[in-house]
């Protein structure tokens, strides 16, 4: 027998730029006002754990955005800073957030910038059985229109990042399945040793995605 975990993300409530910030133009450092449509009492609510964007009119590449929060768990959790964009446009906090609590801008901003949700959500992180063999068989169920992505990574969050402090899932290295890259229809791969950790990213759409993984059985002892 085996371990059969199901990780599954999406449907995502509609995509919005300023549900978790309206526009506004920082005067200098600190943190965004947070007032979008997400926002109860000062947190702003997701419908589930997803990527948030911030939306820069101007150029901000000089400047760097933090997002702090809660994730799957209800564990703290903060992206790396990020720099604005090089032109007008938008920019991925890169960590999928359940709530967020702060936004810290480095310094004023040129222009406005508002701050929302994108069409993209993280599953929770699964860890494999580390005394397990390693073969590890994985399919990806599509429902409705969805485009995904399954990472794996061998670093271990819970781990020391330096001077004692957890690395964090924001600094993990995801490297992407050569298989189940960018996929819109349902696929079965697998891994032939298992990684520390396995996570189902929808890209977009408007559907959902279920990933099965079976990890041959732990040998006995």
């Amino acid at each position: 027998m085996g371990r059969r975990t199901s990780l599954t993300v999406g449907p995502l409530a509609a995509a919005s730029a300023n549900n978790v910030c309206l526009s506004q133009t920082p005067l200098g450092a600190g943190n965004l006002t947070l007032d979008g449509a997400l926002v109860v009492s000062g947190v702003a609510m997701l419908d589930q754990p997803r990527h948030i964007i911030v939306t820069c009119a101007a150029a901000e590449n000089t400047k760097t955005f933090t997002a702090y929060g809660t994730d799957w768990s209800g564990q703290p959790i903060q992206s790396l800073p990020v720099a604005g964009p090089a032109a007008p446009g938008a920019v991925d906090f890169g960590v999928s957030f359940a709530t967020v609590t702060r936004i810290a801008v480095s310094a004023a901003t040129t222009g406005a910038v508002t701050v929302g949700t994108n069409t993209v959500a993280d599953s929770r992180p699964m860890f494999t059985d580390e005394f397990g063999y390693g073969p590890t068989n994985i399919q990806v169920n599509v429902s409705g229109t969805a485009n995904y992505t399954v990472h794996s990574s061998q670093d271990d969050p819970n781990g020391s990042g330096g001077f004692g402090v957890p690395l964090g899932l924001q600094n993990c290295i995801w490297i992407s399945h050569p298989d189940l890259t960018a996929q819109a229809v349902s696929v079965q791969s697998a891994f032939s040793a298992c990684p520390k950790l396995i996570q189902l990213t929808l890209n977009s759409g408007t559907g959902s995605v279920q990933a099965t993984i079976t990890q041959l059985a732990s040998p006995s002892i």
